[in-house]
């Protein structure tokens, strides 16, 4: 079944692992990725969940590099905040 997600907000803090080397250099062990998700109301979450699930296969970063990446997203809903804004 096709559910509609309404996105308002998507911020990303990237976690990092890197190796350096005695005399300089070094390189990326591995990335988690962050995304913090806005959605319009509660029961749009588990979806948004879901499409994150598989989103290494998907993910241009994780794609184009030769270290993990992760993603552990946190969705939180606009009705989170209506307390707040009423």
């Amino acid at each position: 079944m096709l559910k509609l997600i309404f996105w308002f907000e998507n911020n990303d803090i990237a976690k990092r692992t890197l190796i350096e080397k005695e005399h300089g250099g070094g390189k990326f062990e591995g990335v988690t990725l962050n995304p913090t998700v806005m959605v319009l109301k509660e029961d749009m979450r588990e979806a948004a969940f879901k499409l994150h699930e598989n989103s290494n296969g998907c993910c241009f970063i994780a794609n184009s590099v030769n270290f993990n990446i992760t993603h552990k997203p946190i969705i939180k809903s606009l009705e989170d905040y209506k307390k707040y804004i009423l």
